[in-house]
């Protein structure tokens, strides 16, 4: 154990670390799940399994299996052999004549517990690669150090029964008749976002219809909102604020594959990857011309810092912020408009995602031309352009 970098502190630390409820997995079993195991410096060379009442030699699984020393070609290096002997009587169930293998199963997405399987080939990859029906059992909440504690030396199996399937079978994939439709009859990207842009007084707060989804189903509807607690019809799912990442996560698995491959069909009304000039619009300046960069409605302006010597310390200086004016900043950073914005319509099982390129045209500029004393001149004169992607 001591080559994969287990060791006494860490084994220590566990003992001493104190986990909330809610990290305990929900697992029964009758070994201890946060911390080694007592013997866990000790694995056995030598299993002896008996008890497998079985008169079929191809599946009777007593026999002496012996520890090979293979070192990080097999899970945690776990790997016993039971060597054949084809001149012991097999009824006596003792030695039989094939070799067989104990090695760990890993739970590769890490939702359980890894589980010791007892098969034919040492290696539990072998039935992908189309090696027939090498698993013959599983030993159930069984890891190596039981076989160290007498107490724990009785261990139920999982018989796995394996059955050949008539010839001429095909096996079909049955894929499920797509429910989600686009709607057709909105009007284009590009005219909503002139009208936004050309209105005496721009909301740089209205979006624009990108798509809508139809055909969302109770379940789906459902699962996207939740993390809201919003009981109302028409639902827009924070992607930004406190549970931001949860709804992001949940809509990638949701919707996410069917957007992109509508968007792959040529369904959405912008291509990906292409770019599209955005209209002059935005916040207005002196000179009625676009004004990006400067508009503190998306990019608030940080508050101003000050710098104050500090004495008695290694360092002399220190960098300071008024506290109302921090105060405010952070709020007007919450109140930021976004660029995207995705509502469900419960009653009409409808997934509405707007858009506002100008809100992400404001964030860029604002890298170019606050900072450099400039002025708004050199702002009207951008040329902005934006995609999907």
């Amino acid at each position: 154990r001591a080559l994969v970098g287990l060791n006494d502190a860490a084994a220590k630390s566990l003992r001493a670390h104190k986990p909330m409820k809610s990290f305990i997995p929900t697992i029964a079993s009758r070994n201890n799940l946060m911390e080694y195991d007592k013997k866990w410096k000790t694995w056995p060379g030598t299993l002896v399994i008996s008890g497998d009442d079985s008169e079929e030699e191809s599946v009777n699984v007593n026999g002496r299996y012996t520890k090979l020393s293979c070192q990080q070609t097999v899970v945690h290096s776990a790997l016993w052999k039971r060597e054949p002997n084809t001149t012991t009587n097999s009824n006596t169930n003792t030695n039989p004549s094939r070799p067989l293998y104990i090695y760990i199963r890993p739970d590769v997405i890490r939702s359980g517990l890894d589980v010791a399987v007892i098969g034919t080939t040492p290696c539990y990859r072998d039935e992908d690669a189309g090696v027939p029906a090498t698993q013959l059992c599983e030993l159930i909440d069984w890891i190596p150090e039981n076989a160290l504690t007498e107490s724990k030396h009785q261990t139920k199996i999982k018989r796995l029964v394996w059955e050949e399937t008539e010839g001429g079978l095909e096996l079909g994939l049955v894929v499920p008749q797509a429910r989600m439709t686009m709607s057709r009859d909105l009007p284009p990207v590009t005219d909503q976002l002139a009208k936004i842009c050309t209105e005496q007084t721009p909301n740089t707060s209205e979006l624009a219809v990108l798509c809508e989804l139809n055909g969302l189903t109770p379940p789906v509807l459902q699962s996207l909102l939740q993390y809201e607690s919003n009981d109302s019809n028409t639902s827009k799912i924070d992607l930004v604020g406190r549970l931001g990442t949860r709804n992001a996560k949940r809509l990638s698995i949701l919707a996410a594959p069917t957007l992109l491959k509508m968007a792959a069909q040529g369904q959405l009304p912008l291509s990906l990857s292409q770019w599209y000039p955005l209209q002059e619009g935005g916040h207005k300046g002196d000179n009625n011309g676009p004004n990006y960069g400067f508009c503190e409605e998306n990019v608030p302006s940080r508050p101003k810092e000050t710098w104050v010597k500090v004495t008695g310390r290694k360092v002399q200086v220190e960098r300071v912020y008024d506290a109302e004016e921090s105060k405010d900043y952070y709020h007007s950073l919450l109140r930021r408009p976004t660029a995207f914005e995705v509502t469900v319509d419960q009653p009409n099982g409808k997934l509405i995602v707007r858009m506002n390129p100008s809100v992400a045209a404001h964030h860029a500029a604002a890298i170019l031309v606050r900072g450099r004393s400039i002025g708004t001149s050199y702002a009207q004169t951008l040329s902005i352009d934006y995609n999907l992607s």
